[in-house]
């Protein structure tokens, strides 16, 4: 809009069509009363407007952006006023051109409120931030979470490039990666990032290319998923163990059902089974059990069922394809779901069918020996370095009761005190050559004194 306005009269001598446009009122009217212009500015402009309309006196022009209030609708309009020298009035009258201004403004505001927005989001996201330079690397800017993660300050981050919180191990990629024509990516390898502390981390990172303060830049998005590496790196470790476990050897592995069907036995048990998978998935594992175990292992899955993740042991005979029975002994748990109820039942086992067998010979041959020496007139009797009696035949036992009223217990000193302080010290010096590795034969008084004294070697 242009108009024109005489300062002494205050009133309106000219205007284009636009300004009653702008204003919403007859030209007509805006021409009666300069006044009647004022009364439409907003109250928190007009002071500013009659200051700046007062200093074109002095400075002959001036670029006014104001609000006008027409109706219940605000605009924003930008005067762009001349004083005039020429005509009847020289230095009263104005000359302006006059913009509506609305639309842009509310877009700057928009934009402020916009940058304002992504600025708080920025600061406060919470994940770390970073921008750097793609030519020097340095940093351009960081967020709060990257301050706090990182440990450096801000003016320690500006003053760093990129290479200094990536490991050294991926450096050598990083210049590929600065080439690499891209807007925006994921990253699908994981970066290590190294903290002010030395403390490493491993990072997943979102990218997105910009011009920032007129420079070409990375905006980074970290998230930290150490903890998610060293889950999957420890899975990772249990799937390989389980795995040996389940190619194992020497161990069997059998899964079943709640209701004690088995789903799955490993090669190692079918070698030494003599089955197949085809003959045994699917059913009960009484088809390879004793009947005398079957209320025994029906009480080990039922503790499975109500304890999952529990492990409770297990020894019972299993049966060959051929009939043959084998000792084996197990370990069973519960494996559960997300509601902690038990699904399935696995276990781990090992043949001790040779173990039992060695094991009962040794117990075969201790009675033997146990009879053995309990059945001799000779005395036996063995200690340990602290002079303590280990064990004693019954002839033994019999002799130190007879002769010295000692009723002996194991674990008892052998230097007796009824032996008198000089025997007990011959006995010492004889068993402590013994101690010392060095046999020998001795012949020795029994019963000194008495009448039914003999000899013994």
């Amino acid at each position: 809009a242009v108009w024109v306005a005489d300062l002494t009269t205050r009133r309106l001598i000219y205007s284009n069509p636009r300004l009653a446009e702008i204003w919403e009122k007859p030209v007509e009217i805006l021409k009666t009363s300069y006044d009647e212009w004022v009364e439409m500015i907003h109250p928190d402009d007009l002071e500013y407007y009659k200051i700046q309309i007062k200093a074109i006196e002095t400075e002959n022009n001036s670029l006014i952006e104001y609000r006008i209030v027409v109706g219940s609708i605000t605009k924003w309009v930008c005067d762009n006023i001349q004083l005039s020298n020429e005509g009847d009035s020289p230095g009263r009258i104005l000359i302006s051109t006059l913009y509506d201004t609305t639309k842009r403004k509310e877009a700057e505001q928009e934009l402020k409120k916009s940058e304002e927005t992504y600025r708080y989001l920025y600061d406060n996201n919470p994940n770390p931030i970073l921008i750097f330079d793609l030519e020097t690397l340095k940093f351009l800017a960081i967020n709060n979470t990257a301050i706090y993660t990182y440990g450096y300050s801000r003016e320690e981050f500006l003053t760093m490039t990129i290479n200094q919180v990536v490991s050294p191990e991926h450096h050598e990629i990083i210049p590929e990666h600065i080439k690499a024509k891209i807007i925006n990516f994921r990253d699908e390898k994981y970066w290590r990032h190294v903290l002010k502390n030395g403390l490493a981390i491993w990072t997943d990172v979102a990218i997105h290319r910009m011009i920032y303060d007129g420079r070409k830049a990375e905006l980074m998005i970290i998230s930290d998923v150490t903890k998610k590496v060293e889950a999957h790196e420890e899975l990772a470790r249990r799937e390989q163990l389980f795995a040996s476990l389940i190619n194992s050897q020497t161990h069997y592995v059998m899964r079943l059902d709640i209701e004690g069907h088995m789903t799955y036995v490993n090669p190692c048990f079918l070698e030494k089974f003599g089955y197949s998978q085809e003959d045994l998935l699917g059913q009960n594992f009484k088809t390879i059990t004793l009947p005398e175990d079957f209320k025994k292992c029906e009480e080990v899955l039922k503790k499975c069922i109500d304890h999952p993740r529990r492990i409770f042991p297990l020894t019972h005979y299993k049966v060959d394809s051929s009939g043959n029975i084998f000792w084996t002994t197990w370990e069973f748990a519960g494996v559960a779901n997300q509601e902690n109820k038990t699904f399935e039942i696995q276990g781990f086992g090992r043949d001790i069918s040779e173990d039992k067998k060695i094991k009962e010979d040794l117990e075969a041959n201790e009675v033997n020996l146990d009879a053995l020496i309990n059945n001799t007139d000779n005395l036996i009797w063995s200690i340990d370095k602290g002079y303590q009696l280990i064990s004693a035949n019954k002839s033994f036992r019999y002799y130190i009761m007879k002769s010295l009223g000692v009723q002996l217990d194991i674990g008892d000193s052998v230097l007796f005190r009824e032996l008198g302080d000089d025997m007990a010290r011959k006995w010492k010096v004889r068993y402590d050559k013994a101690l010392a590795g060095k046999k020998y034969t001795l012949i020795h008084e029994l019963d000194p004194g008495l009448s039914d004294s003999r000899k013994a070697e």
